[in-house]
């Protein structure tokens, strides 16, 4: 009688310890950037989730370079190029509710421009306090349409290289 008592606990609580080892696996898979549907951009830039709704670009050391919402980019072995909507770009938003302050967004066609030059070091030059941001000595912009092109121009990005939508899923 006493062995079986043993063997039915000595079940349970292997039961359980499964339950516990596939319930802390599936959580922590499911919270981190292991599984992304978005390409390492090299030289440790990578895409992360900022929030529920966009992506960000990071650096080697999870610092967001270029908050979200990217819209377009493409990257190579030297730059990386992104078009980007940030939602303070919507005016008046303040005065919005959640789904106009979203709809608006949606409508919005405004865009920026930034490129990413890899080969350089990643430093702090400084903080935008219109844009409320940090800037890095590798990273220009943002830009309009005009300014990026002229930018490209001047860092020798090769024409090749064209933005293409994120694939947001």
């Amino acid at each position: 009688m006493e062995l079986r008592l043993y063997q039915d606990k000595i079940k349970i609580m292997f039961r359980f310890k499964l339950f516990f080892y596939i319930s802390i696996t599936l959580i922590t898979i499911s919270c981190s950037d292991l599984i992304s549907n978005y390409p390492n951009l090299g030289d440790g830039y990578k895409f992360i989730h900022e929030g529920k709704y966009g992506v960000c670009i990071v650096n080697e050391e999870n610092t967001v370079i270029i908050k979200q919402h990217i819209l377009d980019y493409k990257y190579d072995s030297v730059f990386v190029l992104v078009a980007q909507r940030p939602f303070d770009s919507i005016l008046g938003r303040d005065t919005m509710t959640y789904s106009e302050e979203n709809k608006a967004f949606e409508n919005s066609t405004f865009k920026q421009y930034w490129i990413i030059d890899k080969t350089k070091p990643c430093n702090r030059i400084g903080f935008d306090s219109i844009i409320q941001f940090s800037k890095y000595s590798n990273v220009y912009g943002p830009y309009s349409k005009n300014e990026f092109i002229l930018k490209r121009s001047a860092l020798g990005v090769p024409k090749e290289l064209r933005l293409e939508k994120i694939n947001d899923e």
